[in-house]
């Protein structure tokens, strides 16, 4: 008996970070959320480190006060409830389902039909039903694709230690190119589709083929959100505002348009305070959660770990630059963010993977395009820094970049059901989910060119968070 209890003991002390992520990964196997799950395998660890003198009272008694700073006084994570409460105005409003009906309708005038006394009833309820579905849709692209966007920005600024102003600048270019590659995709379909209908209205005199072009209505529909997209950016670069502060000026902006509207009544935007309450309490316990796992597995030797998967993975020659093991962990993080949820990788498997950013050395490639930068690889005239805090500022804000393309892409292919604006949803208008193979290889294929290209030319993500420190 006492040599089982010596092996499980043995096991334990040295294998304790492993199975700390392996309880984590059971909960989640067993249907509960992420919170729970980070929660209860870290009060087991707790439990277990408590009895083997691991963890000690006095470490436990400084650890409310450190979730509290690292998590609810986090000056980047205050701007994640405004992030939150946009995106929730955005859907209430419908400001992105009248530019994209109006966007439609230069296409397909069909789509602003007149109603009519005869079959007022009929064409009313069918509208109803098709506002419900397209009410629906856009939620789900919403929350589906730009709110987690955003949300992983700032989530990967802080974990890289950068201000999520910076991020937010490098992200712009390559993230307009993508936007702009899959707003030409949509409006090809759309052509091709009005393209067809005129061909059948030659062929068939009869067929009904409006030729009105609602102008007037796409300029009042899409002046909106493209005043809201570009007033960010403004915001940002031209007044030099906190993320905080450029969030508060858009929902003011909103807020004020979609009263002058009609579009928002003081029941409405109730309802969108309780949802965007709700989405944020539990945003706040994942975080929690998350800090607390983390803090265990630090405690428990994960550092040490990690280290040493560093001093395998890392080429230690002098001058070697581990391009192989960049794109080997790249990749496999888009592959783990095929099974896991985007919250499990950004707050779980993120911060895990840090040491092995901050032993990478590419500053040969980086220095050419960053007028701040000096020729030593790191501070303190080390090889290899103690952590990512070490690393130069271009050097953190490349690598940022790249995570955030990466989890992006695996994020948008993992929701592949939700992801409407890969497969066209908005084209059917059918509120029905078309699993369209062709469009989710474009969209994957897309972010993976934007991601070499990032790799290829730092400049695209280096270039403007360089002039605004000029």
């Amino acid at each position: 008996m006492t040599d089982w209890q010596s092996i499980a003991s043995s096991v334990w002390n040295g294998a304790t970070p492993e199975l700390l992520l392996l309880g984590f990964l059971l909960f989640m196997a067993s249907g509960f959320p992420v919170a729970f799950g980070l929660g209860g395998a870290s009060l087991l660890c707790l439990a277990f480190g408590l009895g083997n003198d691991v963890i000690t009272l006095q470490q436990l008694q400084t650890l409310p006060a450190e979730i509290l700073n690292h998590t609810l006084l986090n000056r980047a994570y205050l701007s994640l409830p405004l992030v939150i409460l946009l995106a929730e105005l955005m859907i209430e409003t419908g400001q992105m389902a009248r530019a994209s009906t109006a966007i439609k309708g230069l296409f397909d005038a069909d789509v602003f039909r007149p109603k009519n006394a005869k079959n007022g009833a009929r064409r009313a309820a069918r509208q109803q039903k098709l506002d419900k579905r397209h009410k629906s849709n856009q939620r789900s692209i919403i929350l589906a694709i730009a709110l987690p966007a955003s949300v992983l920005l700032i989530f990967i600024a802080d974990r890289f230690a950068l201000p999520a102003e910076y991020l937010a600048a490098a992200l712009a270019i390559p993230a307009l190119g993508l936007f702009l590659l899959y707003f030409i995709n949509w409006l090809a379909d759309l052509w091709a589709g009005a393209f067809a209908a005129k061909t059948r209205s030659l062929l068939d005199p009869t067929a009904r083929t409006p030729d009105a072009r609602p102008w007037i209505r796409l300029s009042f529909a899409v002046l909106i959100p493209l005043l809201l997209v570009a007033a960010f950016p403004a915001l940002l670069l031209h007044w030099h505002l906190s993320i905080f502060a450029s969030l508060s000026l858009l929902i003011l902006a909103l807020v004020v348009l979609s009263l002058f509207q009609g579009k928002l009544t003081p029941v409405q935007f109730g309802a969108v305070l309780g949802r965007a309450s709700l989405a944020c309490a539990s945003l706040a316990a994942m975080l929690i959660t998350a800090y607390c796992f983390h803090w265990l597995f630090m405690r428990f030797g994960g550092e040490q770990h990690m280290q040493a998967m560093v001093r395998i993975l890392i080429p230690q020659g002098e001058g070697g630059q581990p391009w192989l093991t960049l794109f080997g962990l790249l990749f496999a993080m888009m592959l783990i963010g095929l099974i896991l949820d985007w919250l499990v990788m950004s707050l779980v498997v993120l911060p895990m993977v840090l040491p092995i950013f901050a032993h990478m050395d590419f500053s040969d490639k980086l220095a050419p395009f960053w007028p701040q930068s000096t020729s030593a690889a790191f501070v303190q005239g080390e090889k290899y820094p103690l952590s990512i805090f070490d690393l130069p500022f271009h050097a953190r804000l490349w690598f940022a970049s790249l995570v955030w393309l990466t989890l992006f892409t695996a994020l948008v292919t993992f929701s592949r059901q939700n992801g409407e604006l890969a497969e066209k949803e908005l084209v059917s208008w059918t509120g029905s989910i078309k699993d369209s193979p062709a469009s989710l290889a474009l969209f994957l294929t897309l972010q993976i060119v934007g991601l070499i290209a990032v790799i290829i030319m730092p400049q695209a993500v280096l270039w403007l968070p360089a002039l605004m420190l000029n």
